[in-house]
């Protein structure tokens, strides 16, 4: 094998073993020669190969594609929720397209969420009532404070 980012041949082999297997020791197994190591000794330097920056700046270089070819853009989304929405409707499936349509609405932001916390009795209650009846009542709540501040002095 042809040294890749001044990697030797056996860093290289550990490098492709790591990525199928997703095991150091094992990828350290089929890269030297550890016949005669004990597996705290072939664990401990699989993770010295694994901590090596040349090692990482390669298992980075062969995960890329892969990373890259998984990763999903608005745009693709937004085209297989439309494709997912035609097929729908040609097959008379109205509410599944219905459904896709909504998800491509959300997803280019057409539509908000709204959602209101209905378990705090405050909010409960301010949550129906104009401005100026919250106005109101906040400012009878500190009316109600100066009263029983004067009752405590007193």
């Amino acid at each position: 094998m042809a040294k890749t980012n001044n990697l030797t041949p056996k860093q290289e082999r550990f490098c492709l073993s790591y990525i199928e297997t997703g095991n150091a020791s094992e990828a350290y197994r089929r890269s030297y020669d550890a016949s005669r190591m004990k597996s705290e000794t072939i664990n401990r330097n699989a993770k010295a190969l694994l901590d090596n920056s040349k090692i990482a700046t390669r298992l980075a270089e062969i995960r890329k594609p892969a990373i890259e070819a998984a990763q999903i853009t608005l745009k693709s989304h937004l085209k297989r929720l439309n494709d997912l929405s035609d097929m729908a409707v040609t097959e008379k499936q109205y509410s599944a397209a219905i459904a896709a349509e909504v998800s491509r609405g959300k997803a280019s932001g057409f539509y908000i969420d709204k959602r209101e916390d209905v378990t705090d009795p405050f909010k409960r209650a301010l949550s129906g009532m104009t401005a100026e009846k919250a106005r109101a009542m906040l400012d009878a709540m500190e009316q109600v404070k100066v009263i029983q501040a004067k009752a405590a002095a007193n």
